[in-house]
């Protein structure tokens, strides 16, 4: 073949009744594609082997591979210089490689060794890492005519394979990077391999490569270039917040480039050293250029400036640098106001990062600083009506910050976050009370309806409220979206039978070794939401006690986390008459079926339920937050047009009021806040 294509591969194997071939993880990818989209192509094969050499491939690659083919997938592990070092045995995970030194009589070759070495060239135990070498009959005597070169190859009769990797208890040989590509990033030894494999686990990333940039402090950085998939709209944020829980944070890239293509050598292998010449980037780290002033800072701009350094891990941030477009997620977020709230004592709410999301501009909040409004329009623009998306149990709305994002840039998004963040007012510990406020606020942004609400989790239970006061004053609800939040009708848990039922079938599941850490798993669990409920008991006794003597509520009490805890544990939903869509995710053991079946019994009018992919906690995060935007924009498309169709479609004056009310609060937040 004059080159490799995946549908004329596959029948030129079947026509010849070729029985194995071996090729590349690019050749396996490619297959895997074309086995997708048209199965039947593997039809009358007769493959016995295949053997996937010269790099990683993800083990759901493989095991589909060896599902359509009706094969065996070996991993192989040779060089040129060395012939075959090891190959992997059936059924082994990824990486799991058998040494070519205990395959010697099946390969018909004596004296083959196969040895870790470490720098200090002694030869490592098993588990400790080093420099993989190998001596045999069947490795070369030497370089021709390059001393210099045989020098540096070999070493007490042992060929270098400048390759890194280790000896398991069980005598596996595991590689995990080449020598020369370790990234140094100040003392800490990065695997470009290991991050490759964390970030090829993206449904969205098709093919991807870490290299090291040069950095003024550290020595060397994290950096990786990115093939995304066709129509997948990635983000360093999007990247950065799914390797977080994955790898450890000196691991993940602090810089992400998306490319069409990574470039490799005549042989399809990837050089990481010259990579980033070959993309035309600057081999040296530094801020995103913003394009702002190089004015000197003022005293508060050169002390948030040196905060945000330290928290993103970069030498130097720009004025004008914005904190998610230099690498910055929800968790640095976090991290970020803890440490401006103690050393420059102010708390502020995180929503600044929206609109005020520079050293400079958080530096002019700080000094403006009043009570924040609770609207933050975390997406503005757009000439459709807005939607208004509650607060969760935490009060805050930065976790919409990718949802406001898929659900479309022409689809207006406001957050509305809780009172009491700032510790400076009282939180709302009746759901009536904060329903009430959240619309005045919201009318102040659309005076009239059809009005577009939700809230995901506990924020559910208060739009849910908001539509039951709104539809009391005569307005419109058009979509009341509750975002897998509990009815709060019927059962909370399954019965105490049910759950340990459960959980024996999942324990006669799972191997021996691993049951202890699977009990121990369930028993805090159990212990922690015993603490739970005894710690929201004592706060509404004792916030109850401060109201009844009409004492004031201690500053370390005014907190809204708590306070929503103790709302969700007492209300009590009433019937509700009028449409809803309840956006269902997977329940876990121990949440009873009425969490999500009690919404019929409340919701008079007509209940939609649209499943989405992940669990409670993962809807809002990658990847399962893109199937959640995907329904809410379609439910919000479909409110609109019937709100249209029922009242005629508005005036494109009433639209510019409605898009010149968005931006007004916008411009209203960013100088409160």
């Amino acid at each position: 073949m004059s080159e490799f294509e995946p549908a004329q591969f596959l029948r030129r194997i079947t026509d010849q009744r070729a029985t194995w071939f071996n090729g590349g993880p690019a050749m396996l990818k490619a297959l895997h594609g074309n086995l997708l989209e048209y199965p039947q192509s593997a039809r009358g094969q007769k493959l016995r082997l295949v053997l996937q050499t010269s790099g990683y491939l993800e083990p759901e690659i493989i095991d589909y591979l060896e599902k359509a083919l009706h094969t065996s997938v070996r991993t192989t592990y040779a060089s040129s210089e060395t012939g075959l070092i090891a190959v992997g045995r059936p059924g082994s995970r990824v990486g799991e490689l058998v040494a070519m030194s205990t395959l010697t009589e099946n390969f018909y070759i004596g004296e083959s060794e196969v040895s870790i070495r470490s720098s200090d060239g002694r030869f490592s135990p098993s588990g400790k890492p080093g420099e993989i070498v190998v001596r045999g009959p069947q490795v070369i005597e030497a370089y021709e005519n390059a001393p210099d070169l045989n020098d540096q190859a070999f070493v007490d009769g042992w060929f270098r394979t400048g390759d890194e990797g280790h000896f398991d208890e069980n005598g596996y040989l595991h590689l995990t990077g080449r020598i020369k590509e370790i990234i140094n990033r100040g003392g800490e030894k990065v695997s470009p391999t290991e991050v490759d494999a964390a970030i090829l686990k993206h449904p969205d990333v098709i093919d991807a490569a870490t290299f090291p940039l040069r950095h003024p402090t550290l020595g060397e950085e994290v950096a990786m270039a990115v093939v995304p998939a066709p129509g997948a709209d990635l983000t360093d944020q999007i990247l950065t917040r799914y390797l977080l829980p994955r790898l450890s944070g000196f691991k993940i890239p602090r810089r992400f480039y998306f490319v069409s293509e990574i470039p490799k050598n005549p042989a399809g292998k990837l050089q990481r050293s010259g990579l980033a010449e070959e993309l035309g980037i600057s081999n040296a780290i530094g801020p995103h250029a913003a394009g702002g002033s190089d004015r000197e800072p003022t005293p508060l701009e050169a002390q948030l400036r040196a905060i945000w350094a330290e928290v993103l891990r970069i030498p130097r941030v720009g004025l004008d640098d914005n904190f998610f477009m230099i690498g910055g997620d929800s968790l640095q977020a976090v991290d970020l106001f803890h440490r401006v709230e103690k050393e420059l004592g102010r708390s502020l709410p995180r929503s600044i990062l929206f609109e005020a999301g520079t050293v400079a501009k958080m530096a002019q909040c700080i000094e403006e600083f009043t009570t924040a409004s609770c609207l933050v329009p975390i997406q503005p623009k757009g000439d459709a009506p807005p939607f208004f998306c509650v607060h969760d149990g935490n009060g805050e709305v930065l976790n919409y910050r990718e949802l406001a994002r898929l659900v479309g840039e022409t689809q207006p998004f406001c957050g509305i976050r809780c009172r009491g963040l700032d510790e400076e007012g009282l939180p709302f510990t009746r759901i009536e009370d904060m329903a009430a406020h959240y619309i005045d606020e919201m009318k102040k942004v659309q005076p009239k309806g059809p009005y577009y609400i939700g809230g995901y989790s506990f924020g559910g239970r208060v739009a849910y409220v908001m539509a039951q006061r709104l539809r009391a004053a005569g307005e419109e609800v058009a979509l009341l979206a509750l975002l897998d939040t509990a009815s709060g009708y019927g059962q909370r848990r399954v019965p105490i039978r049910d759950w340990l039922s459960h959980h024996l079938k999942r324990l006669k599941a799972t191997s021996p070794s691993q049951v202890p850490a699977y009990l121990a798993m369930r028993a805090t669990n159990f212990v922690g939401m015993v603490v739970m409920g005894v710690r929201i008991r004592c706060f509404a006794l004792a916030w109850r006690y401060f109201e009844r003597t009409n004492r004031t509520v201690p500053r370390f009490m005014r907190r809204p986390v708590p306070a929503n805890d103790m709302i969700r544990r007492t209300y009590q939903p009433r019937a509700y008459n009028g449409d809803a869509t309840l956006f269902k995710a997977e329940r876990f053991a121990w949440t009873h079926a009425d969490s999500h079946e009690g919404w019929k019994e409340l919701v008079k009018g007509k209940l939609e339920i649209r499943p989405i992919s992940g669990r409670h906690f993962e809807i809002v995060q990658p990847p399962h937050v893109q199937c959640l935007a995907a329904e809410l924009a379609d439910a919000l498309t479909q409110a609109q047009s019937a709100a249209r169709a029922k009242a005629g479609s508005p005036s494109e004056q009433t639209r510019s009021d409605l898009r010149q009310g968005v931006q007004a609060k916008n411009s209203v937040s960013i100088s409160q806040d």
